[in-house]
């Protein structure tokens, strides 16, 4: 499957983002700042250290909220968001496309934690 594809599977009109205050923000709402910034966030929190942009902050790291499936969605989501925005700046535009060259095992390891932590729940509920 094409990795856009699957980006776009993962997008669902519900999504809100919920930012460190515990707020939620509709995406479409978001100014193109914030949903840029927050994308780059999740993608620098998690690709690989090489892969990393150094524009953009980190954190020391995510309450539970914020599951993989949880930032899988919000990856996708804001990415799709971003791409419908016709005010990006050049600079944006040239980070998204560097970031849409490293995407797959990116989105792998993703799907992969996702499934994992789908079956540890499912087992949980079984016990």
């Amino acid at each position: 499957m094409d990795l856009r594809e699957h980006l776009r599977k993962q997008v669902h009109a519900g999504f809100k983002w919920r930012d460190m205050f515990g707020e939620l923000h509709d995406p479409k709402k978001m100014s193109t700042h914030h949903v840029f910034f927050t994308w780059l966030m999740i993608w620098n929190h998690s690709a690989p250290k090489e892969l990393r942009i150094k524009k953009g902050n980190r954190y020391g790291g995510f309450p539970a909220f914020y599951t993989p499936t949880y930032m899988l969605d919000a990856f996708a989501n804001l990415y799709w968001e971003l791409k419908r925005r016709q005010d990006t700046t050049m600079e944006q535009r040239l980070v998204v496309a560097r970031i849409e060259g490293n995407f797959a095992p990116f989105i792998k390891e993703l799907q992969e934690t996702a499934a994992n932590e789908a079956m540890l729940r499912a087992v949980e509920e079984s016990l």
